[in-house]
């Protein structure tokens, strides 16, 4: 979105609101990004994190309650 100004990064609220999510984000996507290399200029990782957020998700559903 910066790159086509819909949003202005010189904003003080939009750049703070971008530095809080890129520091909550980050540490999670960094190391999948170690390993999955950007495909033309993408990144793939958000994906193959909500993939993995699924996945822990059903295994909690299924096992969670006979873990109580």
């Amino acid at each position: 979105l910066a790159a086509f100004n819909v949003i202005n990064m010189s904003n003080r609220f939009v750049y703070s609101v971008l530095d809080v999510t890129f520091k909550l984000t980050d540490p999670l996507l960094n190391p999948i990004r170690r390993f999955l290399p950007n495909i033309a200029g993408l990144d793939f990782s958000p994906i193959i994190l909500f993939l993995i957020f699924g996945f822990l998700r059903n295994l909690l559903r299924e096992f969670g309650p006979s873990l109580l």
